[in-house]
């Protein structure tokens, strides 16, 4: 009897260590997957990390390689579009109506020009662009001009646009860095820009 109760006694205290055993490993094997997601986050973070700064070290060879050679392959813009800081801008040259202009930016995935940030306005200082065609709103009259640089933190840039251009007025950029308005059914050239896509880091390699 004793002998019985003895290996009753004996076979619990068995299963319980195998138990205990178990509950361990399981522990040690969730410790062990939380360590290896963490690491994995980490090189991910480090990856990350890395494809930064080869893009912006791309970006800037690019920037070297288009003053020295115009037209440069790396260029993240379409072909005739002017490249500047994170921009791609396209002097349109057909005279049109303001309405049309802005009609033709957006058939190229694009918009009138907008000189609300100082990346834009560095842009229209460094060009000749006069005449121009620009993303203001149209408005009911030709007063309140202002120059480029009080256009910056203007609220004059294009929120909505009229139903009708009958008797309203569209911005333009005149040739001493002014913002005037023309009835928006006269002809202007125009100024068209978007996002400059990524540089891509094999074409500045070869």
């Amino acid at each position: 009897m004793e002998t019985k109760v003895y290996k009753q006694q004996y076979g619990q205290g068995e299963l319980q260590r195998n138990v205990c055993l178990q509950q361990m490993g399981n522990v040690n094997s969730s410790e062990t997957i939380q360590n290896l997601n963490e690491k994995i986050q980490n090189l991910n973070e480090k990856i990350q990390n890395l494809s930064m700064a080869l893009q912006t070290l791309a970006t800037r060879l690019c920037q070297e390689l288009q003053e020295k050679e115009p037209g440069h392959k790396c260029k993240p813009c379409p072909q005739d579009w002017i490249w500047h800081k994170n921009r791609c801008y396209l002097p349109y040259h057909i005279y049109t109506t303001w309405q049309n202009s802005e009609k033709s930016c957006a058939d190229r995935n694009a918009s009138l020009l907008k000189i609300n940030n100082k990346d834009a306005l560095e842009f229209v200082k460094s060009w000749q662009l006069f005449g121009y065609w620009i993303g203001a709103s149209p408005r009911k009259n030709s007063t309140n001009t202002m120059t480029v640089d009080q256009s910056v933190a203007s609220s004059i840039w294009l929120k909505n646009k009229p139903s009708a251009f009958n008797g309203m007025y569209c911005a333009f950029m005149t040739e001493d860095k002014r913002i005037l308005y023309d009835s928006c059914l006269a002809s202007r050239y125009a100024m068209c820009e978007k996002m400059a896509g990524p540089v891509r880091v094999e074409s500045v390699l070869g």
